[in-house]
Order: C-alpha cells, then sequence, then structure tokens
C-alpha cells in the first residue's frame, strides 16, 4: 500500500482541495475528459457553444502546455470561423500560437474584405 502514500510511507495523508481559477467548469471537465481519453469530448449542444468550449480549451492548453490538445482545438475551430468569430479566433490564434487557426483566420477576413470590395 505504500503506493498509495507516497515517498514518506505515511498511512494517513490529507488532500488538500485544488481550486482553478479563470476557467469554466464546462471547459474543466472538457479539459479532464481530454486528459483521460485523449479525445475531445462530445457536450456541445449548438455550434456557438462548440466555439467557447474550444476557446477555452485553447487557453487552457497554452496555459497547462498541452501542446496536443491545442492542436485538436485549432484543427476544429478553423473550420467554424464565420464573421461573428473571426475576430476572436484570430486574437486567440496570435495570443496562444495556433499558426493554422491564425492562417484560417486571416484567409477568411480577406475573403470578407474582397467581397466587399466587388
Amino acid at each position: 500500500m505504500a503506493e498509495f502514500f507516497g515517498p514518506n510511507n505515511k498511512e494517513t495523508t490529507t488532500m488538500a482541495p485544488v481550486k482553478v481559477v479563470d476557467m469554466e467548469a464546462r471547459v474543466f471537465k472538457a479539459l479532464l475528459h481530454f486528459i483521460y481519453t485523449d479525445e475531445l469530448p462530445e457536450i456541445y449542444d449548438d455550434d456557438a457553444d462548440k466555439v467557447k468550449v474550444l476557446q477555452g480549451l485553447v487557453v487552457a492548453a497554452d496555459r497547462y502546455e498541452m501542446e496536443r490538445l491545442k492542436l485538436h482545438c485549432d484543427d476544429v475551430l478553423r473550420y467554424h470561423i464565420d464573421a461573428s468569430t473571426v475576430v476572436t479566433s484570430l486574437q486567440l490564434a496570435d495570443k496562444h500560437g495556433c499558426p493554422r487557426l491564425k492562417h484560417a483566420s486571416t484567409k477568411f477576413l480577406k475573403d470578407l474584405l474582397h467581397g466587399v470590395a466587388l
């Protein structure tokens, strides 16, 4: 049973709760799901909700240095860019190092501006 009690071999241990700040509960739940399954969860009600959770996961992945999670989110988010998400997506990609999302957001903006110019 020593492996359960750590290197001190104490028979009783106390674990203080860990408080996670600056993260929505649903993002944390998705983060835990990814940690245990190596897959993004299917917990989204609609596309807008999906985008918000994935954006939160990008921030969490960057914070906890989880590059694989960030790549998964980057891969999904770049296919969910529209006029309501493009600015946030571009800022997120720039701040948290998501080059494919940044490229897709920039392309969307260029195409949008080109369409307006015509």
